[in-house]
C-alpha cells in the first residue's frame, strides 16, 4: 500500500528502501540504501549534496509534469512529455542541461538522468530525463504507483530543508500554491511565517471539519442511523491537528518557548510571527536565534507537508553543538513516530556522534560509497579534522603526508624548513596539523584508511618529546613502525628546539655574529627557566597521573625538585624551545631593529632522523 491523503488520514503504510542515482553531476552510477535515519558522511566534493539534489530534482521533475502535462495520462505504467526547464519547481542549478554526468545533457537515451526510488514493498518510479528538441527537457516515468506518489504536490515526497541562517524582516503573505511552490524550490528564508501560518490555519480548517463532521454522526445516532459520537470536546481533544504537534515539537527542543501568529487577511499585507521564551519578552520571529528558525523550519514542514523523506542538507550549520545533538534526537524521534525517513548529510562530529548508534552511517568519496567501518572511522577522521584531507591524497600526486598535531602556523612553517633543510622535496610533500593525531589508535585509523585509498602517500607522523623519557619515545616510534608509519619524535621538548642554533641564526641575520647570536640564545634560555621548569614539572605529573594505574598518588615534591635538578644540570635540553625561541625573536627584534628571520632552512638544521626517513622515501 502507498500513502493516500485522502484514505490512510496522513499515515505511511510503506517507506523508501533505495535510491538509484545514474548520470547526475558527478555521480556516475549510486545506489543508497536508507533506514528511518541516514546520515551521509564524507569530504568537499564527495557527492553527499549531490545524492540529495537528485533525489529532490526527481520528485521536483514528477510534481512539475503534473502540474504543465494537462491532458498527458499514464499510458501501459508509463507517463512521458517534455516542457521548458525554466518551468522546473526546483533545480538545483540554474542551467538543467549541465546536470548530467559530464556537463552536458543529450538527447540519446542510453546518456541521459536516470533515478529510480522504491519502496520496502517492492514498487518503485524510475525517472529518465533528456535532451528534447528546443532546450526542452524528455521526461519520462515509469511506475504508475509510486509515480503518483512523487506527482502530488499536497502532500510532497520530500521535502528540502538547507541550512537557514536568517529570515527576511517582513514578509508577505502568499497563498497556499505559492508557498508549496517555493518550499518544493528549497527557499525556506522566504516563506517560513506563511508555513507556520498555514499550519495554524490548518489547524482551524481541521477542526471546523471535525465540528460539520461530528454534527453529521450525531444526526445520523439520533435518527438510529449510527453510534454515538460521544462528546465533541473529547473528539476534539483527542485529534493531534498540526498546531498542536508543532508547538509541541518546538516545546521540546525549546523547552518554555511559545510561539504566536497574527495575521488577518482582510487587513494585513505581511505575516507577524512571534515567540516568547519562558518569562521574556514577546519578539518577532527575525529576532530569535538561528537555532530557534532553523528548528521551526524543519518541525513546520513536518508538521504541514507530512513528507516522506525529510532532506536536511547540513542541518549543524549555524547551531551549537548542543542544539546539533538536540536536532538529532527531534529528527530521529519525528522519524520514528510519525513514518518518515530522514536524509541527513553532515560535516559535523556533534552530529555523527549523536546519530552513530541509532542511524545508517554513509560515507562518499568521489561520487561512491566507501566501504569501511560505517561509524567509528568517520567519527574518528572527524575528530582529527581529517575527513578532507585524506581523500585530497587519494585524488592526488603527493608522496608523503607528515601529519602533525601541532597547529599553530609558526610549528607548521618550522617544520617546512626543516623537512628543506633535510633535502624533502616540498612539492611531494604536505605538512597537515591533526588535533589528536599523535594518539595511536588515531594514528593507525589515518593510516590505514591512507593505506587502502591512497597508497602511494607514505605517512610521516611528527610528536614533539615533550620530555619523554628514552624508553618510553622508542615504544611509540615502534608502534608507529609497526603500522607502517614513519616516526618522528624530536630530539629535545619540540621542534622550535632545532633553530635555537648561534651558526643558523648568524647566516640568516648577517648583522648578527655566531658569538652574539650564542649570547642572545643563552640570554632568552635563562629568561625562561622558569617556565620551562613549570611546563616540565606539569608533563610530568600529568605523565605520572596518568601511568597510576590505581596504585599510591605521586609525590609532587619530589617531582618538582628532580625537574629543578635535571634542567640545572642541562639546560639546552630540557628548555622549552617554544618559549625560548619566541624571547629569542623579542631580543633579536631589539638588537636588529627589525623583525629577524628564523624559520628558513638553512645546513645548520640537520637533522639524521629526517634525513633517513626522506632516504627511505625518496629511495
Amino acid at each position: 500500500m502507498i500513502y493516500n491523503p485522502e484514505t490512510s488520514l496522513g499515515k505511511v503504510v510503506s517507506k523508501l528502501k533505495s535510491i538509484k542515482v545514474k548520470r547526475f553531476k558527478k555521480l556516475k552510477e549510486l545506489e543508497l540504501e536508507v533506514d528511518d535515519t541516514t546520515v551521509l558522511v564524507g569530504a568537499n566534493n564527495a557527492g553527499k549534496s549531490s545524492v540529495l539534489q537528485a533525489f529532490h530534482f526527481a520528485v521536483s521533475v514528477a510534481q512539475t509534469a503534473r502540474l504543465v502535462g494537462e491532458g498527458v495520462s499514464w499510458g501501459r505504467d508509463k507517463f512521458e512529455l517534455s516542457f521548458n526547464p525554466a518551468q522546473l519547481l526546483y533545480s538545483p542549478v540554474s542551467d538543467v542541461l549541465s546536470l548530467a554526468y559530464g556537463g552536458n545533457l543529450v538527447e540519446d537515451a542510453s546518456a541521459c538522468i536516470e533515478i529510480e526510488i522504491t519502496l520496502d514493498d517492492g514498487a518503485c518510479c524510475c525517472l529518465t530525463v533528456r535532451r528534447g528538441r528546443n532546450r526542452n527537457i524528455q521526461v519520462a516515468l515509469r511506475g504508475r504507483v509510486v509515480g503518483e506518489r512523487l506527482m502530488d504536490l499536497d502532500h510532497p515526497f520530500t521535502v528540502y530543508a538547507p541550512g537557514l541562517a536568517g529570515i527576511a524582516r517582513e514578509e508577505r503573505f502568499m497563498s497556499p500554491g505559492v508557498v508549496r511552490r517555493a518550499v518544493a524550490r528549497g527557499d525556506a528564508n522566504l516563506v517560513l511565517r506563511n508555513v507556520i501560518l498555514m499550519i495554524k490555519y490548518e489547524m482551524n480548517r481541521e477542526l471546523a471539519r471535525l465540528v460539520d463532521d461530528h454534527k453529521l454522526a450525531k444526526k445520523r445516532y439520533e435518527a438510529g442511523r449510527g453510534d454515538n459520537p460521544g462528546a465533541l470536546g473529547e473528539v476534539m481533544r483527542g485529534y493531534p491537528h498540526a498546531w498542536k504537534q508543532f508547538c509541541e515539537d518546538m516545546d521540546m527542543l525549546f523547552p518554555g518557548l511559545v510561539l504566536d501568529v497574527k495575521f488577518d487577511q482582510n487587513r494585513d499585507e505581511t505575516i507577524g510571527v512571534y515567540f516568547r521564551h519562558g518569562d521574556g519578552p514577546r519578539l518577532p520571529l527575525d529576532a530569535a536565534g538561528t537555532s530557534i528558525l532553523q528548528a521551526s523550519q524543519i518541525v513546520a514542514y513536518v508538521a504541514l507537508f507530512k513528507p516522506q523523506v525529510l532532506i536536511l542538507d547540513e542541518p549543524d550549520s549555524h547551531l551549537h553543538p548542543n542544539n546539533q545533538r538536540a536536532l538529532c534526537d527531534l529528527v530521529t524521534r519525528l522519524a520514528a513516530a510519525r513514518g518518515f525517513r530522514a536524509l541527513i548529510s553532515t560535516h559535523s562530529r556533534h552530529v555523527l556522534d549523536s546519530l552513530r548508534d541509532r542511524a545508517k552511517i554513509v560515507w562518499l568519496n568521489a561520487g561512491k560509497k566507501v566501504e569501511y567501518d560505517a561509524v567509528a572511522t568517520p567519527a574518528l577522521l572527524l575528530e582529527l579534522g581529517a575527513l578532507d584531507s585524506v581523500d585530497y591524497f587519494a585524488d592526488g600526486n603527493l608522496k608523503c603526508l607528515f601529519a602533525t598535531e601541532d597547529s599553530k602556523a609558526d610549528s607548521i612553517q618550522a617544520l617546512n624548513a626543516l623537512l628543506e633543510a633535510n633535502g624533502f622535496p616540498l612539492a611531494e610533500v604536505e605538512v597537515r596539523p591533526y588535533a589528536g593525531c599523535s594518539k595511536i589508535d588515531a594514528a593507525k585509523v589515518l593510516r590505514n584508511f591512507l593505506r587502502d585509498k591512497a597508497p602511494n602517500v607514505q605517512f610521516v607522523l611528527h610528536r614533539d618529546r615533550d620530555y619523554m623519557d628514552a624508553a618510553s619515545s622508542q615504544k611509540i616510534e615502534q608502534t608507529l613502525r609497526d603500522i607502517d608509519a614513519y616516526p618522528f619524535v624530536t630530539a629535545n621538548s619540540d621542534v622550535e628546539s632545532y633553530f635555537l642554533h648561534p651558526e643558523h641564526i648568524a647566516e640568516l641575520n648577517p648583522s648578527i655574529s655566531v658569538e652574539r647570536a650564542q649570547e642572545l640564545i643563552h640570554a632568552a634560555t635563562n629568561e625562561t627557566a622558569t617556565k620551562s621548569i613549570e611546563a616540565l614539572i606539569n608533563i610530568r605529573t600529568e605523565a605520572a597521573i596518568r601511568n597510576r594505574n590505581g596504585g599510591p598518588p605521586h609525590n609532587a615534591g619530589e617531582l618538582a625538585a628532580k625537574a629543578y635538578q635535571d634542567y640545572s644540570s642541562d639546560p639546552v635540553t630540557w628548555r622549552r624551545g617554544k618559549k625560548v625561541l619566541a624571547h629569542l625573536r623579542a631580543l633579536l627584534n631589539q638588537e636588529l631593529k627589525a623583525h629577524p628571520i628564523i624559520l628558513q632552512p638553512t645546513k645548520h638544521l640537520v637533522v639524521p632522523e629526517l634525513q633517513e626517513i626522506r632516504s627511505e622515501i625518496w629511495a
